[in-house]
């Protein structure tokens, strides 16, 4: 009773004397699909699917007009804390976050504006799928025949869901995830570009059956590349279905290499 009467003083406070009240606006990310596409750029899927797994859930804090993607530390390597990340990329520790938000006189971190804040609710899981019953065969042919021809490394695109996202964070986008196979040389080429230090891991995590370490879209393409992919998918997808989408989120998709 102590705590929450002390969480509720201290709440009235940050709202009359620093002007803060992040009610409705910290949001749960336990996916790769709910990070809105900022970061895309910034940290591809594999690294947020390990993030997940080995730290636990981040957080998307809405301030101003701006968003911030809250990271749990590596408690072991790092220490207890939060890592923060502003959508063009810069990642700071929680202490730099607490001067942006106005509070760093008072000595608190994100747990305690977790604690007071965060309503579990709040989250960005709503979608839509594109048709009441969707039947990927037809588009699946339409795009692999048009990027096929485009890009000869692109093999088969086989979906396994197709969305359009919505939500405060994510109108007027596709996501797509499925399995694409794609030209062995090119990927592995692919990869010593992006992760020269690291050895090609090929199919692997087809054998192994292990989420976290396939290989994906966006964890090879990237730049000029990827705009080129991007523009294309997109004009297709317009067109099949009628629409004006703004964008397409494509790095989920899982590579197989032959």
């Amino acid at each position: 009773m102590k705590i929450l009467l002390f969480e509720s003083k201290l709440k009235k406070l940050l709202s009359d004397r620093f002007g803060l009240d992040l009610t409705n606006k910290i949001f749960i990310i336990t996916n790769t699909y709910q990070l809105p596409m900022h970061w895309d750029r910034h940290f591809n899927p594999s690294q947020v699917n390990r993030m997940l797994n080995n730290r636990g859930p981040l957080y998307l804090v809405e301030y101003g007009k701006k968003e911030y993607l809250v990271i749990p530390r590596d408690a072991e390597k790092e220490g207890k804390g939060w890592w923060v990340s502003y959508q063009d990329g810069d990642l700071f520790h929680e202490s730099k976050f607490m001067k942006i938000l106005g509070i760093d006189i008072l000595g608190l971190g994100f747990d305690q504006l977790l604690d007071m804040f965060f309503n579990e609710n709040e989250t960005i899981n709503e979608t839509y799928n594109p048709d009441d019953e969707p039947n990927y065969k037809i588009i699946e042919r339409v795009l692999n025949k048009s990027m096929s021809k485009k890009f000869d490394w692109w093999k088969e695109l086989s979906i396994y869901d197709l969305k359009l996202p919505q939500g405060r964070f994510r109108e007027g986008y596709y996501f797509i995830d499925g399995k694409l196979r794609v030209d062995h040389d090119w990927g592995e080429s692919q990869w010593k570009h992006y992760h020269y230090s690291y050895p090609f891991p090929g199919n692997s995590a087809w054998d192994d059956k292990n989420d976290y370490s396939y290989t994906y879209f966006g964890d090879i393409i990237g730049g000029e590349e990827a705009d080129e992919v991007r523009q294309r998918l997109l004009t297709i997808l317009n067109s099949f279905y009628g629409k004006t989408f703004k964008d397409i989120r494509f790095s989920a998709i899982r590579l197989y290499f032959e």
